[in-house]
């Protein structure tokens, strides 16, 4: 993913995350000190924070900053993992591209459905999970091809947040 794009994101993602604070830190004010809770502002925090959650995990994590298991992983040399992320990759790509069609049409099948308070489209308020599984699906595809092409040492070295050696 490009720079720009990625801090574009960046910056979407924590505007939605102090959209997040500030429609909380309101509730609460509005609650305690004037006793009239904001009766929508719930439902909004839990909507922004499901947003929040998925388009950061979908575009702002690097792949060095996924929680791993890496025991195997770091006993093995450049050739050893680069097959281990390439089985890894194919693996992930392959079970979430094949879940991605039912979870697109789940998704469009809660057309129908609002939410409680807002009245929000379900299908809208949860599209960012598809959205979420389809750039997932699409960063493992770069990552295989970046793993078969002539500088897979280098691409091992940017998954791992160090200088190529």
């Amino acid at each position: 993913m490009s720079v720009r794009l990625q801090q574009v994101a960046a910056l979407v993602s924590a505007l939605l995350f102090g959209a997040i604070v500030v429609t909380f830190g309101a509730n609460i004010v509005a609650r305690y000190a004037f006793a009239r809770p904001i009766i929508w502002a719930d439902e909004l925090v839990v909507l922004l924070l499901l947003w929040t959650t998925f388009l950061t995990a979908a575009f702002v994590t690097q792949e060095r900053e996924q929680v791993v298991f890496d025991l195997l992983y770091e006993r093995s040399g450049p050739a050893g993992r680069r097959w281990m992320l390439l089985a890894g990759s194919v693996l992930l790509a392959l079970v979430f591209a094949g879940a991605l069609p039912a979870i697109v049409s789940y998704t469009t099948f809660l057309w129908r459905e609002r939410t409680n308070v807002l009245e929000l489209r379900l299908d809208v308020a949860y599209s960012c999970f598809a959205l979420f599984i389809a750039m997932l699906v699409l960063r493992r595809l770069v990552i295989v091809a970046r793993l078969l092409g002539r500088d897979w040492r280098g691409a091992i070295a940017q998954i791992e947040g160090r200088a190529p050696e």
